[in-house]
């Protein structure tokens, strides 16, 4: 009988300590696969965060917008631009006291004009793929509402016309000038910006209407650009 009594508790204990090892053994297996899991969790996020990191996508895409490098300064001597270092396109015999200066990028260029009767021109040779000079006459010479495209196309050509003999540029402003005049007689609409084309071969010239602006109560500016391109 006390052999039974002493088998039966030998039993038990062992019981006992097998389920114990065994609470201890799955507790264990459990803590490990949470320890995996928070690690595998926190890589995931450092990684994501990584992708979607809004400072990382700004610093990359702040200038989304196209621009010309021939016109940014912070960039000298661009040797990507096809086009060449500007130089003066107004002859020096007609108006002697014009100045030019090169743009801190030496490729691109701003010539003025004072005129005797108050009037100035601003010459912005400008472009990278396109060889463009911009005019901008401010005069006050001329009146009238700024939305009255006709008018002041008439006065662009005009303003030109008296121009073309002090002119020495690289482009056929006067093949411009005068496809204005024809576009005119057209008896069509304008409206800022659109492309006159007057050479049509593999490099074209054409010439837009870009601003007009009334800067006083008498004044006004006209922006007349002319380009050829792609070089």
């Amino acid at each position: 009988m006390s052999q039974q009594r002493w088998l039966m508790t030998w039993l038990t204990h062992n019981n006992a300590n097998s389920t114990n090892r065994m609470i201890v053994k799955i507790l264990g297996a459990v803590l490990i696969a949470a320890i995996l899991l928070i690690g595998c969790d926190s890589k995931k996020t450092t990684e994501q965060k990584a992708i979607v990191n809004p400072d990382s996508v700004n610093s990359i895409g702040q200038n989304s917008e196209p621009t010309d490098s021939a016109t940014t300064e912070d960039d000298p001597e661009d040797a990507d631009c096809i086009r060449g270092q500007a130089t003066p396109v107004i002859k020096r015999t007609f108006y002697p006291n014009s100045t030019f200066n090169l743009n801190k990028d030496n490729i691109t260029g701003i010539e003025t004009v004072h005129f005797a009767n108050g009037d100035n021109l601003t010459i912005n040779n400008w472009g990278c793929e396109y060889f463009v000079l911009t005019f901008k006459f401010e005069t006050t010479r001329f009146h009238a509402d700024t939305t009255d495209i006709n008018y002041w196309l008439d006065k662009a050509v005009i303003l030109m016309t008296e121009l073309e003999d002090a002119l020495d540029a690289p482009l056929d402003t006067f093949g411009g000038t005068l496809a204005t005049k024809n576009f005119m007689k057209g008896n069509k609409g304008y409206e800022l910006g659109q492309e006159i084309v007057y050479d049509t071969a593999a490099i074209r010239d054409f010439v837009t209407i870009d601003r007009i602006q009334q800067l006083g109560e008498k004044r006004y500016a006209i922006e007349i650009s002319y380009a050829t391109g792609p070089l």
